[in-house]
């Protein structure tokens, strides 16, 4: 019984070891970094697509036309610019970067692939949408 405090130290201990030789490994460290590559490759095409659609809206006098379905140009971009906020942020960019947590970097993972397919489906209608009717 007067062991029990030792015994319970040395557990923690050797638990805080296992959770330290884990997190290093290179294949975690590599695919945290990779995934950081990723993370900023997507957050440039958003700003990317952000920045073509707002030069279309100030070459074409745009802001109030329809782009499809109902939603206008300013629409659109107003959502490209809350989605950039609330999924790429430069705040969300720093907590990646200082996070070990296994389960926040695979969320993240899935969401920038969902990411990325919205990105590129609005940037090839978009770009439909110039082709066919570039005064609209």
């Amino acid at each position: 019984m007067s062991n029990l405090p030792e015994i319970i130290g040395a557990g923690v201990l050797l638990l805080l070891l296992l959770f330290y030789f884990i997190n290093s490994r290179p294949k975690y460290k590599e695919n945290k970094k990779a995934l950081l590559a990723k993370y900023r490759r997507i957050r440039v095409k958003s700003l990317n697509v952000q920045d073509a659609v707002t030069q279309y809206i100030i070459e074409n006098d745009a802001l109030k036309q329809e782009y499809k379905d109902g939603m206008t140009y300013s629409q659109l971009l107003n959502q490209l610019k809350k989605n950039h906020i609330n999924n790429l942020s430069e705040k969300h960019f720093l907590k990646l970067k200082a996070t070990n947590n296994r389960l926040l970097l695979s969320k993240t993972d899935k969401m920038l692939d969902e990411q990325e397919v919205r990105l590129d489906e609005t940037e090839k209608q978009f770009e439909a949408l110039k082709k066919i009717n570039p005064a609209n």
